[in-house]
């Protein structure tokens, strides 16, 4: 479902940038200003919780959106 919010959002004339993980999202932020995260929960390396949390701990200031096209459950 990547490609179909990637291909959403560059309909709006905005710059992507697509990470193939938490990880390497993470590197991207630390050296570069976006205006928003869009992030999968699920993802390797780093869940999209964690690199909230990242994002939180470095001191970047840019809202985090957590999506996921898989089933959540709680208890």
């Amino acid at each position: 479902y990547r490609e179909v919010l990637k291909s959403c959002i560059e309909k709006l004339k905005m710059k992507i940038f697509e990470a193939e993980n938490g990880l390497s999202a993470l590197k991207f932020l630390l050296s570069n200003t976006v205006d928003l995260v869009l992030s999968d929960i699920n993802m390797p390396e780093m869940t999209g919780i964690e690199l909230s949390k990242a994002i939180q701990a470095k001191g970047i200031r840019a809202p985090v959106v957590l999506i996921t096209g898989n089933p959540i459950y709680t208890k």
